[in-house]
């Protein structure tokens, strides 16, 4: 028996053994798929859908990948915890979903140690918006705090789950 099309009102029909409408069918063979920046890895989207309606989606800079195995939940909250978790390694030939990596810096005092280059950290005041500092060469680095306080230090790397740590400060020395 040949395969066929065949237009029924609104329903296409395979002319086979099944006769599933199309659109139930491509229901049937979602998968789980992400698509990310190709310069960073970063996943920018999560989502069950048929792999040939996310190809649409893929540019110069945007890749597509499916997740391997049973792909978890990805709408709402559970959704943003999979891609905050998540990046993609593009080193191999077939690009791979994988979790991130704990953060490998930590603080001493004032003075971040073990850093992944390239970072950005971002200290932050309650009640001030942050500010950011691009770090591509050293892996430690003194902070130098204005200001007696509390204050969140955030580390961001590529591949790496955010690093978060509370510097308080009770002395400022001017020397």
């Amino acid at each position: 028996m040949t395969a066929g099309i065949t237009h029924d009102a609104d329903t296409v029909a395979l002319e086979e053994e099944s006769p599933i409408p199309i659109r139930l069918a491509a229901t049937l063979i979602t998968v789980g798929i992400v698509l990310y920046d190709k310069a960073t890895g970063e996943i920018t989207q999560a989502m069950r859908a048929a792999p040939e309606a996310a190809a649409m989606l893929v540019t110069d800079k945007v890749g597509m990948c499916e997740i391997e195995g049973e792909a978890p939940q990805l709408s709402g909250t559970a959704g943003w915890d999979f891609i905050q978790a998540h990046h993609v390694d593009t080193r191999g030939f077939h690009p791979k979903v994988v979790e991130k990596a704990p953060c490998p810096a930590r603080l001493d005092g004032h003075t971040l140690r073990d850093l992944p280059l390239p970072c950005q950290i971002l200290i932050t005041r309650p009640g001030d918006d942050p500010t950011t500092y691009d770090e591509d060469t050293d892996r430690v680095v003194t902070i130098d705090f204005d200001h007696v306080g509390e204050y969140t230090v955030r580390v961001l790397s590529r591949g790496f789950l955010p690093g978060t740590f509370t510097a308080t400060v009770t002395e400022i020395s001017h020397g």
